[in-house]
């Protein structure tokens, strides 16, 4: 990773239409129904795919090899309610996992700066 701070999470990348959400779903392979589920009260289908590395490292920076993971999506907006994500870390032994939750879209957000 380039970034001076590395180790530290970059929350824009998740609506990045270039790196985030969007572009690992892009760039999945073999996506397949697996269910409907309600999550957070929201209807969603549950989906598998196969991620890319490319599309997960752009999300989750140091991901290397990915394995099959699932996203839920609202069936009405087709929006990301949720993901999780399974990865070994580049150049490290064992699995990780992510999970995503994405909700109150369009909902306006205050930030402060810490003092």
């Amino acid at each position: 990773m380039s970034d001076p701070r590395e180790g530290v999470y970059d929350p824009r990348r998740l609506i990045d239409p270039h790196r985030g959400l969007a572009e690992l779903l892009r760039t999945a392979g073999h996506p397949a129904f697996e269910a409907r589920e309600i999550v957070d009260g929201h209807q969603t289908y549950r989906v598998g795919l196969e991620p890319t590395s490319v599309g997960l490292s752009a999300l989750i920076p140091g991901t290397g090899r990915v394995r099959p993971s699932r996203v839920w999506l609202d069936v009405a907006s087709k929006r990301i309610v949720k993901g999780e994500f399974a990865f070994e870390a580049s150049g490290k032994d064992g699995e990780l996992s992510a999970r995503v939750l994405v909700l109150d879209y369009d909902t306006p957000v205050t930030i402060t700066a810490p003092v």
